[in-house]
């Protein structure tokens, strides 16, 4: 698990290890099936986003069934529900030195998702993608600050350049993007009006067969989970640091929305 083998990296404590291990494990947790392709829809329909749906499932939030609640389960591992809900806020960083170490991987461009999801996308798409192990082994701590070793940015160059050919040929390629749109738009249509409990309850089976039944409608509009993004890599390197904090990494590890619109 490579939110592990960079709680390891950096020699954290047995409890930093655990709220890495818990941040890895919930970090999808608030997914509808089918995921991202259909998380627009149900987000519309429920009024609720995954962000705030996995918070409410972490915190133990009354607009989620009972047995859904994690908070008790976390607490008997000793992980306190509102740090690990910390770990995914976008904006600030905990006092604790080994969590906002782990903090400041997951919010740069090398986070453990990333890693593992797109090397996982390379062997369904066959496109070679660095092992999130060697990305791992390029990243060093220097007390309370995450860093990059300079001399391993080949490896990391490396990983990005795979990461935007498979964003380039295929996530982001506009038949894709309408595809993804016309199963989010059909769903929407079907589900109109349910329950987020009772949404949480469906199948994907359920679902492919609802959208069977319905048919994949015509639309030339955009409905994702985000904006498509093209993924560059900026010719900012010699200004970097030799050993740069993983935050500087995004002026040269960039990113941006390619701007896709439809009428």
């Amino acid at each position: 698990m490579t939110a592990l083998d960079l709680a390891r990296r950096f020699d954290f404590s047995e409890r930093g290890q655990r709220y890495a291990v818990g941040w890895g494990l919930t970090h999808d947790i608030a997914s509808w099936p089918l995921s991202h392709t259909i998380e627009p829809a149900f987000s519309v329909i429920t009024g609720v986003s995954a962000r705030s749906l996995r918070a409410a499932i972490l915190l133990g939030s009354d607009e989620v069934p009972e047995r859904y609640h994690l908070a008790p389960v976390l607490r008997d591992l000793d992980i306190d529900p509102s740090a690990l809900v910390s770990l995914f806020d976008p904006d600030g960083f905990p006092a604790d030195e080994e969590l906002a170490l782990f903090k400041q991987v997951v919010r740069s461009p090398l986070t453990p998702d990333t890693l593992e999801g797109i090397w996982r996308c390379g062997g369904v798409f066959d496109v070679p993608v660095t092992h999130p192990h060697d990305v791992v082994g390029a990243l060093v701590r220097h007390r309370r600050t995450a860093c990059l070793d300079g001399r391993r940015m080949p490896t990391v160059l490396e990983f990005w350049r795979s990461k935007s050919d498979i964003y380039h040929r295929f996530i982001n390629r506009e038949d894709v993007i309408l595809w993804e749109s016309a199963w989010a738009v059909s769903l929407q249509r079907c589900y109109s009006g349910v329950s987020l409990a009772d949404s949480l309850e469906l199948s994907e089976e359920e679902l492919i067969s609802a959208v069977q039944r319905l048919g994949l409608p015509p639309t030339s509009r955009v409905v994702r989970y985000k904006e498509p993004q093209e993924y560059i890599i900026n010719g900012a390197l010699d200004a970097l640091p030799p050993e740069p904090p993983l935050s500087e990494l995004w002026r040269v590890l960039r990113r941006k929305p390619i701007g896709t619109t439809h009428e």
